[in-house]
């Protein structure tokens, strides 16, 4: 089901996207727990859904350090769905800035690029680590 979420999300079908990852989150919870990489690609994709949608006070709600934090402690700061998890974070964080410049408020857009600079550079070097410099 995440895979139709992914899928629905390129496609720019943000409702069907959120089915699919809300589906995937309940009924794989119920069998493989909480904590399971699968229902953690579930939940970073409602928070790719909703940063997609710029409902970024709902994305944080799936996308934050907490979740991060949890996804690190289950499965290792290089493992690539803590890496995932941390590139969407820094790309919701991005999209805020982007949305904090648009209405003139400069401090906040500064602060929204510099956490979105820092989450994505943390990203793409633990990917680099993992799958080499010349991975495309």
């Amino acid at each position: 089901m995440n895979g139709l979420g992914m899928l629905y999300i390129d496609e720019k079908i943000y409702d069907d996207a959120e089915y699919f990852f809300r589906m995937a989150q309940q009924t794989g919870s119920k069998v493989l727990g909480e904590e399971h990489p699968d229902i953690l690609n579930s939940i970073n994709g409602l928070g790719l859904v909703y940063t997609a949608k710029s409902d970024f006070s709902r994305a944080e709600s799936y996308l934050n350090d907490n979740a991060l934090n949890t996804i690190r402690y289950q499965l290792g700061e290089d493992n690539p769905t803590t890496l995932t998890c941390m590139h969407s974070l820094g790309w919701l964080k991005y999209n805020e800035g982007n949305a904090a410049n648009a209405a003139r408020d400069e401090e906040n857009a500064k602060e929204d690029y510099d956490s979105a600079e820092e989450y994505l550079t943390k990203a793409l070097s633990g990917r680099q680590n993992l799958l080499g410099y010349d991975h495309p």
